[in-house]
């Protein structure tokens, strides 16, 4: 064996057994939501009926009332909870809903973005991303908080999406920015043909 070739093996037993360490997807889930349980943060449950939208509008200030919107999409209501305005993530998830929301919307279900801001900040950021997706203002963060997504008095929503059936039970909760997977999940959920970016 060569001086090189030891080096070699040893690196890529070191290798091998940190990917047989690292914890599935499922577990990582679970760890996370266990630390955002201590922090005040708690999922909502699977088939729970979904918490009103006390202090909700739209972006001209009317209050907004999770009835209306159920009673406004026959499949269903996915709400996307982010954690501010004029970030480059929140940008880019709020491009992406956009793009998926008339294929959305043509299988009946109801996407809706959720900021910590008011009225007319959640307007004028609509506006300059030139997105016709619904962007709905909490300025408290009440409804953020009735739904899992932020602590007591905690200024930043964790990214969340929310599907909700047209009874208002929750169907489906997910954690972090919607990929492919998460997509592919919410589709299974609402039992809804794929929908293409």
């Amino acid at each position: 064996m060569s001086r090189f070739a030891f080096p070699a093996l040893l690196l890529a037993l070191v290798f091998v057994c940190s990917g047989c360490m690292m914890p599935n997807h499922d577990a990582q889930i679970s760890a996370n939501e266990a630390y955002l349980k201590q922090e005040g943060i708690t999922a909502l449950p699977l088939l729970s009926t979904a918490p009103q939208l006390t202090g909700v509008t739209d972006s001209t200030g009317q209050p907004v009332s999770l009835s209306a919107l159920l009673d406004r999409h026959k499949t269903g209501v996915l709400l996307f909870f982010f954690p501010a305005l004029d970030t480059p993530n929140s940008s880019a998830n709020l491009l992406d809903w956009d793009k998926r929301q008339a294929a959305l919307t043509a299988e009946g279900l109801g996407a809706y973005a959720i900021c910590l801001a008011d009225a007319a900040a959640a307007a004028k950021y609509s506006q300059e991303l030139g997105i016709t997706l619904p962007l709905l203002a909490d300025p408290q963060g009440t409804a953020a908080a009735a739904y899992g997504c932020l602590p007591s008095g905690g200024q930043f929503p964790q990214r969340t999406t929310i599907g909700l059936s047209p009874q208002g039970g929750v169907v489906y909760y997910h954690r972090g920015t919607l990929d492919q997977p998460a997509v592919t999940a919410v589709e299974k959920a609402y039992g809804i043909t794929p929908v293409k970016k």
